[in-house]
C-alpha cells in the first residue's frame, strides 16, 4: 500500500487517492462489535473516496457528509454486499445522511455509492438507510438494505430546483424487509419536489411495508425490476406517484418491471403527465382487489398513459387489474394477455378520450 498523506486535517493515499478506512488515522475495525462510527465520520468530511474492506462495522451515529457551494459528493466503496456490512444501530436518523442544500441552487455532485450492505442487529426504531438532499448527478450501485425500521432510501427537496436531487443511476439496488419504503421521495414542505433524471435498473424492492417506490418531480425510468412482495410479507403498494398540489409528475417510464402481491395496488399513479409501461408483468396470487390504478378520482388527474405489453395473472378471488377512474384522460391500454381465474375483470373506464385494444383473455 502506498504511504498515507496527512495535510491540514486530511489523511488520504498518496498515489490512488483515496482513503482506506482500516488505516490510520481512522482505524475502523469492522470486527462487528466496536462500534466505528467516530472513523467513518471523520472520513466522510474530507471529500475523498473512502475504500472499506470486508467487515461488519458497527454504526451508533449519523454519518454525515454536508456541504455548501458546488461541492464533492461522498464516494463510498466497500467489497460487496456479502463481504462490507454496516450494522445501523442508529434510532431516528439515517446511517448515511448526503446533504448539499447548506447554499440554494448549488449541489453535491458527484455522488457514488456501491458494494455494501446496510442491515441492524438491534432494530431501533424509525432507521432509515440512506438520505439524499441537493445531491446532482452520480451512481448508487450493487447496494443491499435490509431489516430496517423506516426507509432504505428517502429523497428531501423542499425548494423545487434550488435543493433538488437529480440525475442519479441507481442500479443493483436490494431493499427487502424494511419498515417503510425502500424509496421515499417526500413531500415538500416549503414549495415544490422538483427531484428527476433518475434510472434504475435491476433493482429489487421485497415486501418493504410501506411499499416499493413513492415517487415526485420528473423524468424517471424503470427497469428490468421487482416490486412487491416475492413471498409472505407485508407490502402495501409497489409503485406509487401520489397526488400533491403543484408537484404534479410529468414522464414515468416503466420497461421490463415485475409487480407482485400487494396489499392495495401494484401501481397508483394518482397524478402526471406521459405515463409509459412496457413489457409489464402483472401478479396479484390473492390480493389486492385492483392491481393498477391510473388517476385518483379526485383532484389527481393522469394524462397521455401508455401502456402496452402486458402479461396478467391472478389466481383466485375477485380482481380488476386496471382501474381508469373519472380523473384519467387520453390513456391507451393497448396488448394485454391473461392468465387468470374467474371473477377478474381486465378493466374499468370511466376517464375521458381512453383507449383500448387487443385485450386478450
Amino acid at each position: 500500500m502506498p504511504a498515507d498523506v496527512f495535510e491540514g486535517s486530511r489523511w488520504w493515499n498518496l498515489k490512488g487517492e483515496f482513503i482506506d478506512i482500516k488505516n490510520r488515522p481512522f482505524n475502523a475495525r469492522g470486527d462487528g462489535s466496536t462500534d466505528d462510527t467516530w472513523a467513518f465520520q471523520q472520513a466522510a468530511t474530507t471529500g475523498y473516496p473512502i475504500l472499506v474492506p470486508s467487515g461488519t462495522y458497527v454504526i451508533t451515529d449519523t454519518i454525515d457528509r454536508i456541504t455548501s457551494g458546488e461541492s464533492q459528493g461522498l464516494k463510498l466503496h466497500g467489497m460487496g454486499v456479502e463481504s462490507t456490512i454496516f450494522d445501523n444501530r442508529i434510532a431516528s436518523g439515517a446511517l448515511l445522511n448526503l446533504d448539499g442544500s447548506t447554499t440554494l441552487s448549488a449541489y453535491a455532485r458527484g455522488l457514488h455509492l456501491s458494494d455494501f450492505s446496510i442491515e441492524t442487529t438491534t432494530s431501533p426504531a424509525s432507521s432509515r438507510g440512506i438520505d439524499l438532499r441537493s445531491q446532482h448527478g452520480g451512481d448508487i450501485e450493487r447496494i443491499r438494505i435490509q431489516g430496517l425500521s423506516s426507509d432504505a432510501i428517502r429523497v428531501t427537496n423542499n425548494n423545487g430546483d434550488q435543493d433538488s436531487t437529480a440525475y442519479i443511476r441507481h442500479k443493483s439496488i436490494h431493499a427487502l424487509l424494511n419498515g417503510g419504503w425502500a424509496y421515499n421521495c417526500v413531500n415538500p414542505s416549503v414549495t415544490t419536489n422538483a427531484s428527476g433524471g433518475h434510472s434504475f435498473d435491476q433493482c429489487v424492492f421485497d415486501r418493504n411495508t410501506s411499499g416499493g417506490a413513492r415517487i415526485l418531480g420528473q423524468y424517471y425510468k424503470f427497469t428490468n425490476g421487482f416490486m412487491g412482495a416475492s413471498g409472505a410479507g407485508d407490502n402495501a403498494i409497489g409503485l406509487l406517484v401520489p397526488y400533491v398540489a403543484s408537484n404534479t409528475l410529468v414522464n414515468l417510464a416503466l420497461d421490463n418491471m415485475e409487480f407482485q402481491d400487494c396489499d392495495t395496488y401494484l401501481i397508483d399513479i394518482q397524478a402526471g403527465i406521459n405515463i409509459s409501461m412496457r413489457n409489464i408483468k402483472l401478479i396479484a396470487s390473492s390480493r389486492p382487489d385492483i392491481g393498477v390504478r391510473i388517476g385518483d378520482g379526485g383532484s389527481g388527474v393522469v394524462y397521455l398513459a401508455t401502456i402496452e405489453g402486458v402479461y396478467l395473472r391472478r389466481d383466485s378471488g375477485t380482481h380488476t387489474f386496471f382501474q381508469f377512474t373519472s380523473t384519467s384522460n387520453s390513456c391507451n391500454l393497448d396488448g394485454v394477455i391473461a392468465n387468470t381465474s374467474t371473477g377478474v375483470t381486465k378493466y374499468t373506464d370511466a376517464g375521458t378520450n381512453n383507449a383500448f385494444t387487443r385485450i386478450v383473455a
